[in-house]
């Protein structure tokens, strides 16, 4: 009997806590998309995809756009691993390291265009922005950082 309550004092701990980290990420993108909608009023929210572990979004301005992309891991470890196995996967080499952007930054640019992707980690959490310029997607960049800091 005290077995049996053990078992389950365990599983309740185990999946409260998966839960409790599950509404952390719930809240930081609440935080995320409200600070970037509020400071840039004229993007339009045009998709937006939540799981579990992970969320996509795009606002359009125009005929430009900002991707986001967020990938809430278990550990900084394995955030740092995730980043490893993207830039595997890119064919093209970064064109910078980031060194005042989250845990460790790497500058995706285009070739005679300004479109810039920027793949880091902060913390435990994998993103990558994609915007119509360095400048933006630096900014974006920033302002998630902020939010993850203060989570």
């Amino acid at each position: 009997m005290i077995m049996k309550i053990l078992s389950l004092i365990i599983v309740i701990l185990v999946f409260g806590s998966v839960r409790v980290e599950a509404q952390g990420f719930s809240a930081l993108l609440d935080r995320i998309e409200n600070s970037l909608q509020t400071k840039n009023p004229q993007w339009k929210l045009t998709y937006k995809e939540v799981r579990d572990r992970s969320a996509v979004y795009i606002w359009k301005f125009g005929n430009q756009g900002v991707q986001v992309s967020l990938y809430y891991l278990a550990s900084p470890k394995e955030a740092e691993e995730k980043l490893s196995a993207e830039m595997n996967y890119v064919p093209v080499s970064p064109t910078a390291e980031l060194k005042n952007l989250g845990d460790k930054a790497y500058l995706y640019k285009s070739y005679n265009r300004d479109n810039s992707v920027i793949r880091f980690i902060a913390s435990n959490v994998y993103i990558q922005v994609g915007a119509p310029s360095r400048a933006m997607a630096e900014s974006v960049a920033q302002d998630i950082v902020s939010i993850i800091s203060h989570k």
